[in-house]
């Protein structure tokens, strides 16, 4: 299961992404691998309705995993 992405050539300044984290008044659910260089990531709204919220295709990334699902 994928906790974490971070977009971008450098990672200090890459736009990260992880399960849990607060995206104004939603929350992101899951992030989802298409194939090695396609991304989905969903979020959870007010009403805990989950939806596709973002796709990533070819750029850059680094990923991690959620260890505990291991």
């Amino acid at each position: 299961m994928i906790r974490k992405l971070s977009f971008g050539t450098n990672y200090k300044d890459a736009m990260h992404y992880q399960v849990g984290q607060q995206m104004g008044r939603n929350t992101i659910e899951a992030i989802r691998r298409i194939n090695p260089n396609h991304y989905e990531i969903y979020i959870k709204d007010e009403e805990s309705v989950v939806y596709l919220w973002k796709e990533v295709i070819d750029m850059p990334c680094v990923v991690e995993y959620d260890i505990r699902g291991f």
